[in-house]
C-alpha cells in the first residue's frame, strides 16, 4: 500500500499565509542533517534552526517517535513562516535528503492504516471529513464517527471468523479426534444472531444511486407552467430560457442547488408535459420527461394557479407549488407552497419543502461513505443468509459454506479492515491442538 522510506509534504493549503506546517513521517534519521541541533521527541513546540544550504531558518518543531504518532511512526511537524517560496524552499531541501521523498495523495493515513493506527472505517472518515463542503455533509461524517460502526463491524467479523475457523477446521482436520466441527444447527444459530445485529444497521430502504451522488429533485408540469423561472430563483442564476411562448424548454437542464442545512440536490428543469399523438418530437420528449419523473428522488408538480388538474405520469407523490402567486386567483390554491420566483417570496419555505421531500431535512441526511457501509452490510448479510441456508440443508456443503462466510468478510473488511487468512488460520491453531 505504501512504499518504503521517509516521506514529507506541506500540510499547509496552496499559497502564503502567516504560517506554514510541513509534515514528515519515517525515520527521525533521515531527517536529522536538516537541523543544526539534534531532534529529539518533545512533550510540546520548541525551536529550531534547519540548514537550507547557506541559509538558516528558524522553525518550531514537534517531533513524536513510534508508535505514538499519527502515522505510527516517526513524525516530525515543522511550524515555518508560511511564503510560499519559503514553504517550497523547505520541501525541496528536505525531499532531497538520502531516503526521503515527496508524500504521495493521502499517505501519511495510508500509513496509519497500515501500522494499525487506523481501521478502514476511520482513514475513510479522514477523507470525507477534509471532503466536506458543506455543513450537512460535516454533519454526517460526524454521525459516521459516533455510530463506531468500524467497532461494530470488528466484532461482527470476529464472529464470522471463529464460526469460518470451526468450519474449515471439520474440512481440514476431520481425521484428529480432537477436532469436532460445529454442528449445522449451532452454526445456523450463531450466523443467525450476528443477521439480527446487521439488520439492526442497514436503512429502510435501498440505496440509491444518482448520477451526481445527491438527490435528483424535478420540475414538472404544463408548458408555461413557471417551472424555468422557479428553476433559475433556486439556481440563482438565468440557467433556464424563459419565454411566454410555450415549450420553451425542451432537453432536461440540471444545475446542482444548496438547501438550508447544507444539503445539496441536483434540480431538473423538464420538459413541459404536452404529449402530441401526431408529432414524433414531442412524443418523444413526452416519454424521456415522464422517464424523468419516474426516476427522480422528489418531484415538485408546477401550476401557475395552484389547480393541478391530472396526475404526473410516473410519479407517485409529488410536492404542489403554485408558480406565480404574484397573481390573484378567483379559487382557493391547492398548492403545498405558493411561491414568487419573480420577487423570492415564499422560496425559502420551498427550499425547507424541497429537503424534506427529498429525505434531507433530517440528521441522517446520507452521504457517499454511509451509502457504501451500508451497501457492504447488506451484501455481508447476503452471504452470511446463504451460508445459513446451506447449513440448513439436509446435507451441509461445507466448501460452499466456507466460501460464503469468506466472501461476508470481505464485505464487512470495507467497513472494518481486512481479515487476513493467517488471523482464521490463528483462530484454528487457538482452539485446536493441531500439533499432537
Amino acid at each position: 500500500m505504501t512504499n518504503p522510506g521517509s516521506i514529507a509534504s506541506s500540510a499547509s493549503a496552496p499559497g502564503s499565509a502567516p504560517r506554514a506546517v510541513i509534515r514528515l513521517s519515517g525515520d527521525l534519521a533521515d531527517f536529522q542533517p536538516l537541523f543544526e541541533e539534534e531532534i529529539q521527541p518533545s512533550r510540546g513546540a520548541r525551536f529550531v534552526t534547519l540548514k537550507l544550504g547557506e541559509i538558516r531558518l528558524r522553525a518550531m518543531v514537534v517531533v513524536t517517535v513510534a508508535p505514538s504518532s499519527y502515522t505510527g511512526e516517526d513524525s516530525v511537524d515543522l511550524f515555518i513562516p508560511g511564503g510560499a517560496a519559503v514553504v517550497s524552499r523547505v520541501v525541496r531541501e528536505i525531499v532531497e535528503l538520502p531516503g526521503v521523498r515527496q508524500a504521495g495523495a493521502g499517505e501519511f493515513t495510508a500509513r496509519a492504516y497500515t501500522n494499525g493506527k487506523l481501521t478502514i472505517d476511520q482513514a475513510k472518515t479522514v477523507a470525507a471529513t477534509i471532503a466536506a463542503e458543506n455543513e450537512a455533509e460535516l454533519a454526517e461524517v460526524n454521525r459516521l464517527m459516533n455510530q463506531r460502526l468500524g467497532e461494530k463491524a470488528m466484532s461482527w467479523a470476529s464472529e464470522v471468523s471463529e464460526c469460518l475457523a470451526l468450519v474449515e477446521a471439520g474440512i481440514d482436520f476431520a481425521d484428529q479426534e480432537d477436532v469436532v466441527a460445529i454442528a449445522p444447527k449451532a452454526l445456523s444459530d450463531r450466523l443467525g444472531l450476528v443477521l439480527g445485529e446487521l439488520g439492526e444497521h442497514v436503512s429502510g430502504d435501498e440505496p440509491r444511486e444518482s448520477r451526481t451522488g445527491v438527490p435528483r429533485v424535478v420540475l414538472a408540469g404544463e408548458p408555461s407552467a413557471g417551472k424555468s423561472t422557479l428553476f433559475n430563483a433556486l439556481v440563482g442564476k438565468q440557467r433556464s430560457v424563459v419565454d411566454e411562448a410555450p415549450g420553451t424548454t425542451r432537453d432536461a437542464i440540471a444545475e446542482i442547488v444548496e438547501l438550508p442545512g447544507g444539503s445539496r440536490i441536483e434540480l431538473v428543469d423538464l420538459a413541459g408535459l404536452e404529449e402530441v399523438a401526431d408529432n414524433q418530437l414531442s412524443s418523444a420528449i413526452f416519454q424521456r420527461t415522464a422517464a424523468e419523473i419516474e426516476a427522480a428522488d422528489a418531484v415538485l408538480h408546477c401550476d401557475p394557479n395552484g389547480v393541478f388538474e391530472g396526475e404526473l405520469p410516473g410519479a407517485q407523490s409529488a410536492l404542489r407549488v403554485r408558480t406565480k402567486a404574484d397573481i390573484p386567483i378567483a379559487h382557493d390554491s391547492r398548492a403545498d407552497v405558493d411561491v414568487c420566483a419573480l420577487d423570492g417570496w415564499h422560496l425559502d419555505d420551498l427550499r425547507s419543502a424541497i429537503a424534506r421531500a427529498a429525505g434531507l431535512a433530517g440528521p441522517s441526511a446520507g452521504g457517499v461513505i454511509a451509502a457504501r457501509f451500508d451497501s457492504a452490510i447488506r451484501d455481508a448479510m447476503v452471504h452470511i443468509q446463504s451460508a445459513r441456508r446451506l447449513a440448513e440443508a439436509p446435507e451441509a456443503q461445507w466448501e460452499l459454506i466456507a466460501g460464503e462466510l469468506r466472501l461476508a468478510l470481505d464485505e464487512l473488511g470495507v467497513i472494518s479492515g481486512r481479515i487476513d487468512p493467517d488471523e482464521v488460520l490463528g483462530l484454528i491453531f487457538q482452539t485446536f491442538c493441531i500439533g499432537k
